[in-house]
């Protein structure tokens, strides 16, 4: 095999393209995370602060989900 067909040298992502993915995961888990946890509490008529830290757990679902997508797509 020469070394021009060789596959493991496929070009890498620049550092912005690599920053920009990190910050659309990022926010979009927040997002994702505190609509979520907004909507839910509300609707089950939890208080303030119950509803905050269902935000807070929905968060870090959404980010988990969020990861698994974008990771998905990398090959």
């Amino acid at each position: 095999m020469s070394h021009a067909t060789r596959a493991d040298h496929a070009p890498q992502p620049s550092v912005r393209r690599v920053a920009f993915d990190a910050a659309r995961h990022c926010l979009t888990g927040c997002a994702i995370g505190e609509v979520l946890g907004m909507v839910i509490g509300s609707a089950i008529g939890l208080s303030n602060a119950a509803t905050l830290a269902l935000g807070a757990l929905t968060v870090v679902l959404a980010a988990c989900a969020a990861d698994a997508s974008t990771t998905s797509t990398r090959s």
